[in-house]
This record gives structure tokens, C-alpha cells and sequence, in this order.
């Protein structure tokens, strides 16, 4: 098993590398909010992952997403929890806004 320190670079990595693919779970409710310019709502597509609700029911409360599908409904696909470092996600949205420079604007 990988150390720990190398574990939380792993994550700072795909934190920084991916800002623009990240969602947080609304307060309450299942449905994500994606973090980048548009800031969509979307829900998790069904045959995207098997994440478990906690003992509230709810899901994860950071994703990374690979894709963001814009159907009858929005969905993000291929998810992954556990890999957002929210402290290290809330510098780098600092640094983009005080610099002027807004995230890429993704779409599927």
C-alpha cells in the first residue's frame, strides 16, 4: 500500500489537474452542482459508479466527473469520490479569481 503523503499528492494532483471537472453534493439532496463556470446541476447516471449513501443517504459530498451529459436530464458520468482535497480545490478557485482568469468552461 502507498504511503499516506504520497496518497494526499495523488490527490492534491487531480484536485488542481481537474478543477474544472469537480461537483459538490447540494446540502440535503443527491443532486451534484458542478464547480466551474456554468456551475450546472446534474445527477450521478445510473451506469456511471456504484457509490454508497452514508447513514443519512446521501452520497459523497465532492466527485470528480469525466463527463457531463446534457440528456432530458443533465447527468455526470464516470465519477470518482474520495479524491478532492476541498481546501486545496477552494485555494486554487482563489487563485483563478484574483488572477481574472476564469476556469475552462466544459461541456459534453
Amino acid at each position: 500500500m502507498p504511503a499516506p503523503d504520497i496518497i494526499e499528492r495523488v490527490r492534491k494532483a487531480l484536485t488542481v489537474g481537474f478543477a474544472n471537472r469537480i461537483a459538490r453534493r447540494m446540502r440535503l439532496h443527491n443532486g451534484y452542482r458542478t464547480c466551474n463556470e456554468k456551475g450546472a446541476l446534474a445527477q450521478i447516471h445510473p451506469g456511471s459508479s456504484q457509490l454508497a449513501c452514508d447513514d443519512d443517504g446521501l452520497l459523497p459530498e465532492w466527485l470528480i466527473y469525466h463527463e457531463f451529459v446534457a440528456t432530458s436530464r443533465p447527468f455526470l458520468r464516470q465519477v470518482s469520490k474520495h479524491l478532492v482535497m476541498p481546501s486545496v480545490f477552494t485555494a486554487v478557485l482563489i487563485s483563478h479569481t484574483a488572477s481574472k482568469r476564469l476556469l475552462p468552461v466544459t461541456t459534453a
